[in-house]
């Protein structure tokens, strides 16, 4: 198991090349080992995989597997996570299994969407309001790092459905599938689908993979918004035409310094509603998947 490398050692250079080394010179495909374990590994050309560019890199090669303690190693670094996180957000559970569990993360999301104001304080003393606001989002930026450091390894592993079986996830005393938990692009419908069918106790904060669209700002509401690329469409039998979108809501001014721009691929994990709207004319519904995000880790750069 294990993460695409970004770096590689040359035997034939006697040095550490990056991708454009190879990429320039066919000859440096021979002789790579990790810079980390020393294994033998390989170079992966750049290549488009379900309308995605997947960047040129070094990977293991078939049948061997980096050290244990090694950094490109998927158990090594779930392992380091857990070990770091506060609360057992994400719990150990044996040697090879880990529980990331969402209660933690949907309580502290309710808590700070509760408690955040309408409008600014007129008073410089903080009210009780305010100080639990304060608590609730300590504890959601310890439990979002984790959050964060687990789709961040999503997103370099070789194989994508890696950490399925390493990584389980539980809210609300159920074990929750990866496939309702996690959702790109091409299954904006099916995300849509599970909100709709979700029961109220059940809820659970999953996560969103998109391309940014748009940035504007929404004066009357005073917030800026991320409308991320439409999804996979579907038409239906009577020829309607069904667009989901995602439309997210930033309610705290510092998600805006983390320079998000139109075009940029990100992944974002919050609690999620969903609604249809018919399209001017005929011929297309929206299916609407809509979130606020509190805080600055809620948001991944891919």
């Amino acid at each position: 198991m294990a993460v695409a490398m970004e770096k590689a050692f040359s035997k034939t250079l006697g040095k550490i090349i990056v991708p454009t080394d190879v990429s320039r010179d066919d000859s440096l495909r021979k002789g790579l080992l990790c810079t980390d374990c020393n294994i033998d590994i390989t170079f992966r050309i750049e290549h488009e995989r379900n309308m995605r560019i997947i960047p040129a890199g070094f990977i293991r090669k078939k049948g061997i597997e980096h050290k244990a303690s090694c950094r490109y190693n998927t158990l090594g670094q779930v392992t380091i996570i857990a070990k770091d996180s506060d609360d057992n957000v994400l719990e150990s559970i044996n040697d090879s299994k880990f529980n990331l569990r969402l209660t933690l993360l949907h309580k502290s999301l309710n808590q700070v969407a509760n408690n955040s104001p309408k409008h600014e304080m007129k008073h410089s003393i903080p009210t009780i309001n305010q100080e639990r606001n304060y608590q609730s989002k300590g504890n959601l930026s310890s439990y979002l790092a984790t959050m964060k450091k687990i789709i961040e390894l999503r997103n370099i592993v070789e194989d994508k459905k890696e950490l399925h079986p390493m990584v389980e996830i539980s809210c609300h005393n159920r074990k929750v599938k990866w496939e309702y938990f996690y959702y790109e692009p091409e299954r904006y419908l099916n995300a849509h689908k599970y909100l709709e069918k979700l029961k109220w106790e059940e809820r659970h904060p999953i996560c969103i993979e998109g391309v940014i669209h748009e940035l504007p700002y929404i004066e009357k509401l005073g917030k800026h918004i991320i409308n991320l690329q439409w999804g996979k469409t579907k038409i239906n039998s009577e020829n309607i035409k069904y667009i989901p979108t995602v439309s997210v809501f930033l309610n705290d001014k510092e998600l805006m310094k983390l320079g998000l721009q139109k075009g940029q691929r990100i992944a974002l994990c919050a609690l999620c509603t969903q609604g249809i709207s018919k399209g001017k004319g005929t011929g297309r519904e929206f299916f609407n998947i809509k979130a606020e995000l509190y805080h600055k880790n809620q948001i991944v750069i891919l």
